[in-house]
C-alpha cells in the first residue's frame, strides 16, 4: 500500500541489487522523532554511511545510517 508523501517526511526504500528496484519500507512523518517542523532537505555524508535532515527552524537535524551493502 502506497501513503502520499507528507510534506516534511522521510521515506525510505530498499533496492534490489539484481533488478535495481525500490521497495518501500517506511515513511517516518513530520514529527515523529520530536521534530516540531519538518525536513527541508536530505544529506549524505561524503562517505555514503549518513543521511542529515535539518527541520525549517534549524533546530534540529535527524542523522539516518545507510544500509549500502545487499543484505
Amino acid at each position: 500500500m502506497r501513503r502520499p508523501l507528507a510534506p516534511g517526511a522521510v521515506a525510505c526504500f530498499r533496492r534490489d541489487p539484481a533488478s535495481g528496484k525500490l521497495a518501500f519500507i517506511e515513511t517516518i512523518p513530520d514529527g515523529a522523532l520530536g521534530n516540531a517542523l519538518g525536513a527541508t532537505t536530505a544529506c549524505i555524508s561524503p562517505d555514503g554511511r549518513f543521511v542529515y535532515v535539518p527541520t525549517e527552524d534549524k533546530r534540529a537535524i535527524s542523522v539516518f545510517r545507510r544500509e549500502t551493502s545487499p543484505r
